[in-house]
Formats: structure tokens, sequence, C-alpha cells
């Protein structure tokens, strides 16, 4: 009996840690020290700029707007990227001033694969890579606003844009407060992922995407559009899921265990 106990205490949390617990890979809340500098994990982050805008790092992570032309945009990033079989939880806390869809009111991010080199892609206007394929990237992201994209939840392959949910069914995106969006995708097993995300701690939606790329590796990226409204991001945090196989193993190896000290005691 003091063995199934010990067994049990020393498994049953491995399981339960296991079952619950992703690894933090990226962690920023952007202090005012540079957008390549993070006291966090995981980093820092850079700025490319597709069309007059930017972001910068000033206490947050802020999309700067420079010159009238609502075409205008910038995309930040962070400079590593990180590979999960499991899949991946986003968290970020954004500030909007509206989410409405004047002219190209848009504030999006999310996860890109890293095959395309944000650095260098061909510059663009109106080119958000959380609605289109214009800059050929793989990705998964929310579109908080409405202008000229699919506000909510969205997929990019590569080469076309899919919507997963238009936001507001059971929580719409909220202006003028700081509002945590968190975006988790889990690997469903069979070549795709289990995706969720919420919107100030409410679930809008799941689903799954039946193929989804989780060999190659990921990373944050926030895109910014239109010359008003003020907009920027407090923190982010990304976290690794682990594999559904590594804590069934565990779990395996728990019974497993039962059934042998059963055995013994017969």
């Amino acid at each position: 009996m003091m063995i199934k106990s010990l067994l049990a205490l020393t498994i049953g949390p491995l399981i339960a840690g296991a079952a619950q617990g992703a690894t933090v890979v990226y962690q920023d809340s952007f202090d005012d020290d540079g957008i390549a500098n993070n006291s966090g994990i995981g980093g820092g982050a850079a700025n490319r700029t597709l069309a007059g805008h930017s972001w910068s790092d000033d206490g947050e992570l802020s999309f700067n707007t420079s010159g009238t032309n609502f075409k205008n945009s910038a995309i930040a990033y962070s400079i590593n990227s990180w590979q999960s079989d499991g899949g991946f939880e986003l968290t970020v806390n954004y500030f909007t001033s509206s989410i409405g869809d004047t002219a190209a009111n848009l504030l999006s991010f999310g996860l890109i694969r890293d095959d395309v080199d944000l650095a260098t892609v061909a510059a663009a206007d109106s080119s958000n890579p959380f609605a289109r394929a214009d800059l050929g990237v793989y990705s998964i992201g929310a579109n908080v606003t409405n202008g000229q994209a699919n506000q909510g939840l969205n997929f990019v392959n590569g080469t076309a844009g899919t919507l997963l949910d238009a936001s507001g069914t059971n929580q719409q995106f909220i202006a003028n407060s700081v509002t945590p969006v968190v975006i988790r995708i889990d690997a469903d097993g069979s070549g795709g992922v289990d995706w969720t995300y919420s919107i100030n701690g409410v679930t809008e939606a799941t689903g799954n995407i039946t193929t989804f790329d989780l060999d190659d590796s990921y990373r944050f990226a926030a895109y910014g559009q239109d010359d008003s409204f003020n907009r920027y991001i407090s923190s982010v945090s990304l976290s690794t899921v682990p594999e559904p196989s590594s804590y069934a193993l565990l779990a395996g190896l728990l019974g497993l265990s039962y059934v042998m000290i059963r055995r013994r005691q017969a």
C-alpha cells in the first residue's frame, strides 16, 4: 500500500504537469528598453516597415503612424521562433481606440511560420499577414479591427486566407481598454489542430483545422495599418503545448504500476 501511495505521489503530479503544462518560450512586457531588447523570455523583437509606419517599444509595443496614407502599415515580430509538436498558446494584451471599419483600421496579431523572412520579404501596403496571402506567409491570428479584413480568427496557408470565426458570437473585441486575447492550438493526432480563442476571458469559439504544419517553427508577429487611432500591445506571452501522447504515456505507466502491485499482492 505504501509503494502504491508513493507511486501516486510521484507519477501523479507528472501527469498533471504534462497535461496542463506549457513551457513559456517568449514573454515581453515592453518596458521601454528598445524593441530589440527584452528583459523577459525568448529574446527581442524587430520592426518591419511595409509602407510608412513602424512599431517601437516605448513602454508598450506601439504602432507609430507617419503621414496620412491609410494604406501605410508595419509588422513587429519576435526575432526568435519556436517549434512544438503539441501546439502553442499565445496570450496578447492589446489596446486600440477603435475596432470599427473606418478606412483601413487594422490591428492583428498571432503566429507566423518562420519560412518567410519578414525582414526581407517584398514590402507591400495593405498586406495583413493574418488575413491575406500577399506576403506568402503561413499564419494563424486574430484581426481585432474590422477595416478591410476579416474581424475574428483567421488562418492563412501561404496561398489563401480562411476566416475561422467571425468574432462577436460570444464576445466581441473591445476598444479603449487593455484586453487579453488567448489563441491556443493543440495537435489533434491526425495532422491537424484543434483551436480555441478567448477575448477578455470569454471563449469566443473553438474548431479544427484538418491540416496544420507543426513541424516547422513559428514566431509572434503583430500587424498595424492606417493613419488614425491609437494602437499598442502591452504584453505578449507564447508557450509551447506538450503533445497529448506525453501525458498519455505517463498515465499508462501509472496504470501499469498499479496492475503490477496488485499482482504482487494477490
